[in-house]
């Protein structure tokens, strides 16, 4: 398990805990129950969410940066973290079902809690696995009726209810057989002394940025104080953070909408598009509109 509770609980799990019950957010992108035919690859893609898959057919798992492949056997539970470079190819004959979904535990609104930790690939525990397909499973649904327009206020805020006890539901599941990773307590550390800063900037994203010493006054400390800890805790600068920010922003609203690139753009604060699409291609490998192309080819 990743921390214990009780008596024995020492100061980091401590700590794990409570920012787990004070600010933790969970973002569903998108899922499906899917029937999956010969033959069948992802190819090689990165994305910016969590994939957990149940999959009743035999997967090959191969992941670049690690040069490492795994064969997922049918029933089992593989594991892609965010940001990671794979390729998932369907090996047995005949068709299958996968119980998938793409998904997103935060802290602080842009701290992910799957970046620090050590994920299995895959889960080979029977009732584990059967648990985690069961609720992709049950998210689909979920997903499709928030687009109804003919849902009462009621209905919206119970299915928004489910939808978080089924990801927290996963998360557990899925914490249970983790580790956490070198200084991962210390980035939440830095990170939960920085708050204010963090949710404000991610509150802001489309809005001219603040000063170093506007954000350093949110969080009451001095200008190179703070800036020690966003390289403690991020590597890298409060401004170099801001612009990194909007590019996963502007990245995820890639794939979860049917924003054109310019309105994209605009939302993530980009004034000019032209300078959009260099920053985006500098940080992604791929212009806006290839990057949004690719996934979509390679999802669907």
């Amino acid at each position: 398990m990743l921390f214990r509770t009780g008596p024995t609980m020492d100061d980091d799990a401590r700590l794990l805990q409570q920012l787990m019950e004070e600010s933790l957010s969970f973002e569903y992108q998108q899922g499906g129950v899917t029937v999956v035919d010969d033959p069948h690859t992802t190819k090689w893609r990165t994305l910016p969410c969590l994939i957990s898959a149940q999959v009743t057919y035999l997967v090959k798992y191969e992941i670049a940066d690690r040069g490492r492949q795994n064969d997922v056997q049918p029933g089992e539970v593989l594991l892609v973290p965010p940001g990671i470079r794979h390729n998932l190819t369907k090996i047995s004959p005949g068709p299958g079902t996968s119980r998938w979904s793409h998904v997103n535990f935060r802290v602080f609104t842009s701290v992910d809690i799957l970046t620090l930790i050590e994920l299995p690939l895959r889960i080979q525990d029977p009732g584990r696995a059967v648990a985690i397909g069961e609720i992709n499973a049950r998210l689909v649904p979920i997903a499709r009726n928030d687009a109804s327009a003919t849902t009462t206020a009621i209905e919206s805020l119970s299915r928004a209810v489910t939808r978080k006890a089924l990801g927290l539901d996963l998360l557990r599941l899925i914490l249970d057989v983790s580790t956490p990773r070198p200084r991962a307590f210390e980035v939440l550390r830095a990170a939960q002394r920085l708050s204010p800063a963090l949710v404000a900037i991610d509150r802001d994203l489309a809005m001219p940025p603040r000063s170093v010493d506007a954000l350093s006054s949110l969080v009451d400390l001095s200008r190179s104080r703070m800036q020690t800890l966003f390289q403690d805790a991020f590597g890298m600068s409060p401004m170099r953070y801001l612009r990194h920010r909007r590019l996963e922003r502007s990245r995820q609203l890639l794939l979860t909408s049917d924003l054109a690139v310019g309105s994209v753009a605009a939302q993530t604060g980009f004034t000019d598009q032209f300078h959009f699409s260099r920053a985006f291609k500098s940080e992604f490998g791929a212009s806006p509109l290839t990057f949004r192309q690719r996934v979509q080819k390679a999802i669907s």
